[in-house]
């Protein structure tokens, strides 16, 4: 844990593919959110991450942020993760779990992109709305993951 409500899931363990990371959370629905520090509307999301955050608990509902800063070192990602109160889960994007994304076709080449992951650890959809839809995309996640 970085910070309060702030989780590394990677820190000890690589994450290799999208079957190891639903794994590690234990069966339950996921919101993926890749983003990363360079990206201007990834961080103008940010600003709704409180009211997501918060509608996912409500909902027993895990949030993931997947980074794809490449070059960052893990201290300034750290420090960005708790300047924007990012609660929740964090993975790094490295080749092997971006090849795997790939290769079950889950990737989108451009950020920011919002997964739905259900129980089973299916990705039931790789371009979700953004968290400033608001109750539009609660209402998507409470669809397809039958909330």
């Amino acid at each position: 844990m970085v910070a309060h409500d702030i989780y590394i899931l990677d820190k000890e363990d690589p994450i290799e593919s999208l079957e190891d990371l639903t794994t590690r959370l234990k069966g339950k629905p996921i919101f993926i959110d890749r983003w990363a520090t360079w990206c201007s509307p990834c961080i103008e999301e940010f600003m709704h991450s409180e009211a997501l955050y918060n509608f996912l608990v409500d909902n027993n509902i895990e949030i993931v942020y997947l980074n794809s800063d490449s070059e960052l070192d893990e201290e300034k990602l750290f420090e960005f993760i708790v300047d924007y109160n990012l609660r929740g889960n964090h993975v790094r994007l490295d080749s092997t779990l971006k090849a795997d994304l790939v290769n079950k076709e889950i990737f989108i080449p451009i950020i920011p992109q919002y997964m739905i992951v259900d129980a089973s650890g299916k990705v039931i959809e790789n371009n979700a709305l953004r968290p400033s839809n608001g109750e539009e995309l609660f209402n998507q996640l409470k669809m397809k993951l039958n909330h």
